[in-house]
């Protein structure tokens, strides 16, 4: 296989971390940022229109991404093709978009237009996935990383503007499925892939890339999706959109600060466990996920305290005064994000070793252990009980993928 000559370059481990929490961060603020201004700019209800729209499109996507940059990051450099990953990603990613466009029209007007041009802005940006993916194999994570952060910026930037000017978020979301089709064309105009080589690799042969295995994978992050949408479901059923738009702007919190980092140890950790595990390296695969266990538990710990002491006043500093009071849910928010984190980088540790089949199990006693508990606990203790039954498909994910590296190991 040829490699584009941007790709050719890798960076060491310091450069790639740098690069990768920086590019993550900034693209977690840019979708922040976005949420910020509908808690300022409509009201709770809005938002929680804004959520569930998140929320529905989310695991129809991830199951359709059938976690292919994971896959792209352990195959070798001279394995399949970009073409035959880009080809499998189009594919999918068009039946996810037609699945829900049948989903929206069970929602009123605007919601409906929400959930549609959401679903389109997924889909283009499930595109550009594919593309971070071949980057990411080559180690060239500081590409992936000013993509990201232009995206996250750009799209902070237009919606904000969007939702000043008109305070729509329909139109809002029309714009940021726009900056989606830009952020696409633009990662293409970096590989230096012109439009019109998309038409050929339609049309000319390339080496499959064979979808069915990958089916489970698609499975796993779907049901890891909808172990974090199902309380939203929950809660909208029983409290309605506006309590949808606090759950979800409170949870957001768990977006910045340290899942940035986790994810961007994520993305440069599986390939070096993959090549250690592949060596029958014991020693370096073991010390190695045990750096990144060590620093996911000292950020969600972190998370944690700042929660406990500053709770209330960081809440009504992001979100407004009216959020101050859910002091309670932040502390949820930050516990999960804490288990999140552990499980996260054991899910790493399972991937390395290219046991993808695995993950369906994991992933699907975690979502019915998450659905059982907010249907007995959010009628009961609302918004905290959502925080709650939450954290119980985190536990189930986290002692199953610890289970499954332990195993992992002994076998070398």
């Amino acid at each position: 296989m040829t490699v584009p000559f941007v790709l050719r370059r890798p960076s060491g481990l310091r450069g790639n971390l740098l690069a990768s929490v920086g590019g993550n961060t900034v693209f977690a603020l840019g979708g922040w940022l976005t949420l910020v201004f509908l808690t300022k700019l409509t009201d709770a209800a809005t938002v929680g229109r804004y959520v569930l729209a998140l929320a529905l499109t989310a695991p129809p996507f991830l199951f359709a991404n059938l976690q292919l940059r994971e896959v792209q990051a352990t195959d070798p450099v001279d394995g399949l093709p970009f073409a035959a990953y880009f080809r499998a990603r189009v594919l999918t990613t068009s039946l996810a978009l037609v699945a829900i466009g049948g989903l929206a029209f069970l929602y009123d007007g605007a919601t409906r237009t929400v959930i549609l041009f959401t679903a389109l802005g997924k889909a283009l940006d499930a595109v550009v996935d594919v593309v971070y993916g071949d980057w990411l194999r080559a180690e060239r994570q500081g590409l992936v990383a000013a993509s990201l952060a232009l995206r996250g910026l750009t799209t902070a930037l237009f919606v904000g503007l969007a939702l000043v000017l008109t305070r729509s978020l329909v139109v809002a979301s029309t714009v940021s499925a726009l900056q989606s089709g830009l952020g696409l064309a633009h990662a293409l105009w970096i590989r230096k892939e012109p439009l019109a080589s998309l038409r050929g690799w339609m049309r000319t042969p390339a080496p499959a890339l064979r979808l069915l295995p990958l089916v489970p994978l698609g499975l796993a992050v779907a049901f890891d999706s909808l172990a974090v949408n199902i309380p939203r479901y929950v809660v909208e059923r029983y409290d309605g959109l506006a309590a949808v738009g606090v759950f979800g702007a409170v949870g957001a919190l768990m977006q910045l600060g340290g899942a940035t980092v986790v994810v961007a140890l994520t993305q440069i950790g599986v390939p070096r466990l993959s090549r250690r595990y592949a060596a029958g390296d014991a020693w370096g695969y073991a010390r190695l996920l045990r750096r990144l266990l060590a620093t996911g538990i000292a950020l969600g710990a972190l998370g944690l305290l700042v929660s406990f002491l500053f709770g209330g006043k960081l809440l009504a500093a992001a979100l407004g005064p009216s959020y101050a009071p859910h002091t309670a849910l932040l502390d949820w928010t930050m516990l999960n994000a804490l288990v999140w984190y552990v499980g996260g980088i054991l899910a790493c540790g399972v991937t390395a070793t290219r046991n993808f089949r695995v993950q369906f199990p994991i992933f699907g006693a975690a979502m019915v252990a998450v659905s059982t508990a907010a249907f007995l606990l959010v009628p009961r203790y609302g918004l905290e009980g959502a925080g709650a039954s939450v954290l119980v498909g985190f536990l189930v994910r986290a002692m199953a993928n610890g289970l499954i590296v332990r195993r992992a190991l002994r076998s070398l």
